[in-house]
């Protein structure tokens, strides 16, 4: 596939949107107000969902309040469950407890304990289920409903049988995401399926899944020329410049990337000791490693072969049980990553 260039003003012609996937436990109201902060370029955020109860509402987490998120980024409450009364009804109370405008449905959940209870991915296999709960949640809802789906749960044709269901209600939007429940994240999200589904569909459909670069942007944008929008999840917390990138057309260099993660974890570190306790400011900050860690050590092809350090230490501050430990692994771990730039700069010079 041919991919052609995409300018900044192109996007901002289209009006595309960036939006920021939901993460539990990593994408707090911390973690979105920082990022705007920072760095920005996203238009809208999903939150990490809430699960229905059966004749109850759900409490509503200061997480989504409108005090504690940031302006200019909308944020979308996400529930997961499978009775629509239930959903319509925790719905109705996010709605009047975040004056939100919409509510996510969570249709692609691949956990096993999600969809051993026919939530999330596991609900995809039913269209006759689907069709009754939106019959329900489009009647009760006091707010817009968007969905979060995937190709299928265990087939990737499944959708061919929900499109036309979906295609009957008012959904505002759908985001698909380019692999079946049973992959998980193994594998590659299915291009091709997403511009299939996305002909067929009657609404708005948000690209999701791995876009990491401006050149994945690109090759999706080959594909869906008049694309809305893309949802960024990983690939934007193991970079920050990422939206920006996109928007402007611009791939940013490994330490460009590198200064940027910094920069965050530094912002974080200091937002979450100031809201937390030690415990849990490590286990939040290790969760954001396991994504920053790949681009913290330099490119291999980049310096001489044979060393692994880095990576060691990558590994040791995931262990790390301590703020103290967590804090000597990432000094560590910043230190090698100056000694490896210092050694890349000569060599790049002579080539």
């Amino acid at each position: 596939m041919v991919c052609r260039e995409v300018s900044f003003d192109e996007f901002r012609n289209r009006n595309i949107q960036i939006v920021l996937a939901p993460l539990q436990g990593v994408t707090t109201a911390i973690f979105r107000s920082v990022f705007m902060s920072k760095f920005g370029g996203c238009r809208w955020a999903v939150a990490p969902f809430l699960t229905t109860r059966r004749g109850a509402v759900p409490l509503i987490p200061r997480d989504l309040r409108p005090e504690s998120n940031p302006t200019g980024l909308a944020l979308v409450p996400q529930l997961l469950g499978n009775d629509g009364d239930d959903f319509a009804r925790a719905g109705a109370a996010l709605h009047d407890a975040t004056g939100c405008d919409e509510i996510n449905w969570n249709l692609g959940c691949p956990s096993g304990t999600v969809t051993a209870r026919k939530q999330g991915a596991g609900f995809l296999p039913d269209p006759q289920g689907i069709d009754r709960f939106l019959d329900r949640v489009c009647r009760r809802l006091p707010c817009a409903l968007s969905i979060k789906m995937r190709l299928g749960m265990h087939r990737d044709r499944e959708w061919e049988a929900l499109v036309p269901i979906l295609n009957r209600y008012p959904i505002r939007s759908v985001i698909l995401h380019g692999r079946i429940g049973t992959q998980g994240y193994r594998g590659q999200a299915n291009l091709d399926l997403f511009a299939e589904f996305r002909a067929a569909l009657r609404r708005p459909v948000i690209h999701s899944g791995d876009v990491t670069s401006v050149l994945g942007a690109r090759r999706v944008l080959a594909k869906c020329p008049d694309l809305p929008g893309f949802m960024l999840g990983r690939g934007l917390i193991a970079n920050p410049l990422l939206a920006v990138s996109i928007l402007e057309g611009t791939e940013r260099s490994p330490s460009e990337v590198r200064a940027a993660i910094w920069e965050f974890h530094d912002q974080l570190l200091a937002a979450y000791q100031r809201e937390s306790q030690e415990g849990a400011v490590v286990e939040r900050m290790k969760a954001l490693f396991v994504y920053w860690g790949p681009k913290l050590v330099p490119d291999r092809s980049e310096v001489e072969a044979g060393r692994g350090s880095e990576a060691r230490l990558v590994r040791r501050t995931l262990r790390a049980t301590t703020l103290g430990a967590y804090l000597d692994g990432v000094a560590a771990i910043r230190e090698s990553g100056r000694r490896a730039d210092a050694r890349i700069a000569p060599w790049r010079s002579e080539n």
